[in-house]
């Protein structure tokens, strides 16, 4: 939902990337590395969700999860990675179903 944009009842707010995903990081004992700051607009309950959902998932079916943080030019780019065996090609297209 969030990465499709749907709109929820949390407002939009300024935040501060880095400290945010350092503190969920923090939260489960995860390594966190960051290339520089980033200022965002995001709703704050839905992200952490959405990157709460793939950590766990991550540890869950990964064998354990990494987070990150890089800028891309003038977007943010936030990464999980784990050490699982990673989604079948013919699975790939049902990561997105509801």
């Amino acid at each position: 939902a969030y990465a499709r944009g749907s709109r929820e009842a949390e407002p939009v707010a300024r935040m501060d990337l880095r400290a945010f995903l350092a503190g969920i990081a923090a939260d489960r004992g995860l390594p966190f590395a960051a290339e520089g700051d980033a200022a965002v607009q995001a709703r704050p309950v839905a992200l952490a969700r959405a990157v709460g959902n793939l950590l766990d998932n991550a540890l869950r079916y990964g064998g354990g999860a990494r987070l990150s943080l890089a800028r891309a030019g003038s977007e943010a780019v936030i990464a999980v990675e784990d050490d699982g065996p990673g989604i079948p090609p013919e699975r790939l297209e049902a990561v997105f179903d509801p």
